[in-house]
């Protein structure tokens, strides 16, 4: 697959509304403030490695080997995680991982890299890429609630 485009997409704002009495300050009125960050958008030109898989957990935790896209999980649905693209092609071993996301479709987990949990769900991105981040090995995954499905996509680089 020769990928076109890959980013990553991200922010968190909230926008709020404040009065000010009018015995505190003479000529300000009501108004409304940001906090936060718009939506920003980081590009990743080089990648050449991109794949998703869903995972349905029941009572197994599976584990995603991330920089191949195989999934070991024994007592769970998962869609794609053979290690081979749409196409059937095999999904070259990622070197430089540049972002990785854990969505939830239903239910509660969690995400272990070896060294540290994360909620689900979450994103990981690296600008410049990474070649030495825990999350290029194997991603396990806990379904805190039975039956938990969380949707994988990883974008990458292959050397």
């Amino acid at each position: 697959m020769a990928i076109s485009s890959a980013c990553a997409i991200f922010g968190l704002q909230a926008v709020g509304t404040f009065d000010v009495p009018s015995t505190l300050v003479t000529g300000l009125e009501s108004g409304s403030v940001t906090l936060g960050a718009p939506q920003t958008q980081v590009n990743f030109t080089d990648a050449n490695v991109c794949y998703s898989t869903q995972i349905t957990m029941t009572n197994q935790n599976p584990v995603l080997a991330v920089s191949t896209g195989h999934v070991t999980a024994n007592g769970t649905t998962v869609l794609d995680g053979d290690g081979l693209d749409f196409q059937g092609n095999a999904i070259p071993d990622i070197v430089t991982l540049y972002g990785l996301a854990v969505e939830l479709v239903s239910g509660s987990a969690t995400a272990t890299d070896g060294t540290n949990t994360f909620p689900v769900p979450c994103l990981f991105w690296f600008a410049s890429g990474s070649t030495t981040t825990a999350l290029l090995g194997n991603l396990t995954l806990d379904s805190v609630a039975n039956a938990a499905v969380v949707v994988i996509t990883v974008i990458g680089k292959s050397s």
